[in-house]
């Protein structure tokens, strides 16, 4: 008998030697992407160290905008793949970028470590966010920013509005975020959320070191909405490795909770979000994906037409609607043609509500004739900056 227990226990160190090894072989193979001009350290209320990861336009000026990341992923959800990426093409643009690693990401230091397992989204909305959004107004000097978040970081969106009446925000541009999940069921995966409670740190290494194997492999899920086949080429595998992240324990539960049917409330529920959505104040442009299995079509058409400030607009992005594929819910942030399909009108959107109050109409007029000519070509607006002509422009509604 302890002779197999012998055996047992050196089979499963060697095991973990095996993975121990692999994973600091990934890491020397991957180094960590250094594309940030300046990373701000802030510290919260409740002791937690955060990063902002800052990208300045050439002129070193532009309207500041502030990203949230997704419940998977960190700062460089919008930072990959470098060079064709969101960040990438706002700066061009000249907008000063603000990306976040919030107390959900690995590079975020508790003040303890048991900290870090029960962490909630009510954590990122009542401390992380507004910290963020202080230090960027005071470095910056504007009085107002611009919000971009894609899935949990746009539901944020929602909730910070309602809780805050979209202080300190110019306008809120959302990727593939729920507004809740009416109409939606999660299948049941208890197993899955025990087994993150009790052994996340393994969990969120045998996660991350799955990330060499996407290259090849296409796993198809309701955990992972993807369409593959509209990734952008340049996406590889060192991208995943270091832009993913396990959800915290807590959070996880908690949207995992929202999923399977429970009031979308925070605060103790004394918010009740997913029952106040139509008093949003911020203008707000929502961008869904045809596939996304989070939100149908009529659900979003339904969210949209609810909101009663009229300064909104919404792109629902599937080949019945004129875009170049069928988006999926987590290839928004980076599909083979984002540049043209999401990046573009998001841009338009941010000069149509600049951050210090004053109305560019007649740019955005500009802009959008600029982008209706001929396939392929490339026009000047009023505004100044050249934009990719659309081949068949995705509908919007107002």
């Amino acid at each position: 008998m302890l002779g197999v227990l012998f055996v047992l226990a050196t089979g499963a160190v060697f095991v973990l030697l095996l993975a121990f090894s692999y994973f600091v072989q990934l890491q020397m193979r991957y180094p960590e992407p250094a594309h940030s001009d300046e990373i701000h350290i802030v510290s919260t209320s409740d002791g937690w160290k955060l990063r902002l990861h800052r990208r300045k336009p050439k002129d070193g000026g532009g309207e500041p905008v502030f990203f949230m990341h997704s419940l998977s992923s960190n700062h460089l959800n919008f930072e990959v793949p470098h060079g064709y990426s969101l960040v990438d093409y706002l700066v061009n643009a000249g907008y000063d970028c603000w990306t976040f690693d919030s107390r959900a990401c690995r590079d975020a230091v508790p003040p303890r470590r048991g900290m870090r397992f029960t962490s909630t989204v009510d954590d990122l909305l009542l401390m992380d966010i507004p910290l963020a959004l202080r230090q960027i107004r005071d470095v910056t000097g504007y009085a107002r920013v611009h919000w971009i978040g894609h899935s949990m970081g746009g539901m944020l969106f929602y909730a910070y509005d309602l809780k805050f009446g979209g202080e300190g925000l110019a306008s809120a541009t959302t990727l593939g975020s729920p507004p809740g999940f009416k109409g939606f069921r999660l299948k049941p995966r208890p197993g899955l959320i025990g087994l993150n409670q009790r052994a996340h740190t393994l969990l969120s290494l045998a996660f991350r070191g799955l990330a060499p194997f996407f290259d090849f492999w296409r796993p198809e899920s309701s955990l992972v909405p993807i369409n593959w086949d509209n990734i952008h080429p340049k996406l590889r595998a060192p991208h995943l490795f270091h832009a993913a992240e396990m959800p915290l324990p807590g959070i996880g539960e908690q949207m995992y909770g929202w999923a399977m049917g429970m009031p979308w409330k925070m605060c103790g529920g004394t918010l009740d979000i997913g029952g106040n959505l139509h008093k949003l104040k911020t203008p707000l442009f929502a961008i869904f994906a045809g596939l996304d299995p989070f939100i149908s079509q009529s659900r979003a058409i339904e969210f949209f037409n609810g909101i009663e400030n009229p300064d909104k607009e919404m792109i629902y992005l599937s080949r019945a609607t004129g875009a170049s594929a069928n988006y999926n819910h987590i290839d928004l942030a980076f599909a083979r043609e984002g540049e043209r399909e999401v990046f573009a009108p998001i841009l338009e959107w941010l000069r149509a509500h600049p951050a210090d109050g004053t109305a560019h109409r007649t740019n955005r007029s500009a802009t959008r004739a600029a982008r209706s000519g001929a396939p392929g070509t490339r026009a000047k607006s009023k505004a100044g900056v050249k934009e990719v002509a659309a081949k068949k422009r995705p509908k919007r509604a107002r």
